[in-house]
């Protein structure tokens, strides 16, 4: 009988795996969707509130107010991108680094770390050309309470000022894409 069981149970697992999959992909292409609902501009206003959150362990802490000089001395100066271990170890590419730092805002550098590269196939880092193999853990993006109590008061003002309702995933999404915006505003020549 268990020898029978074993060619379905492991076509059952394969279906389930590739439903999986696709529904991540469906996934991430809907919060793609949805941060093209807010124009530019409202995506730095909403950057700007993410990125100076009040509290321990979000951007503006970690950073610093003006993108360097933060709480923590390994975290990266926003105001120098190529110093950024993602722009070396992507040649500078901005369409890679986007979709890379977006997950990065969004999900933490933990599960960066763990699941990037499963997740983005086509995004290829050389870390050799970064120094490092993987971001400092620290780096904890929108997943500390400050942040998470911050996104959802953020959500509640897009809400009544944009007429959108987004669930919490949408939030992050458009969290961490309108976080990166502002925080490109920070370069230096």
């Amino acid at each position: 009988m268990r020898a029978q069981l074993q060619p379905f149970l492991f076509l059952l697992f394969a279906l389930l795996s590739l439903i999986f999959s696709l529904s991540l992909k469906a996934a991430t292409s809907g919060e793609d969707d949805v941060v093209k609902r807010f124009s530019d501009q409202r995506l730095l206003e909403i950057g700007k509130e993410v990125y100076h959150s009040p509290g321990a362990n979000t951007c503006q802490d970690c950073h610093g107010v003006t993108g360097e000089h933060g709480s923590r001395h390994e975290a990266a100066n926003l105001t120098q991108p190529k110093t950024w271990r993602s722009y070396r170890a992507l040649d500078g590419d901005w369409s890679k680094m986007d979709v890379s730092l977006r997950y990065l805002i969004q999900y933490s550098a933990l599960k960066w770390n763990f699941h990037f590269a499963k997740e983005h196939p086509e995004i290829k880092y050389d870390w050799s050309k970064a120094g490092e193999d993987r971001y400092n853990s620290l780096m904890y993006g929108e997943t500390q309470p400050a942040m998470i109590e911050s996104l959802a008061q953020i959500k509640g003002e897009i809400a009544t000022r944009n007429k959108i309702q987004l669930n919490d995933d949408q939030m992050r999404a458009v969290g961490a894409a309108a976080a990166l915006r502002y925080v490109k505003t920070f370069a230096k020549p």
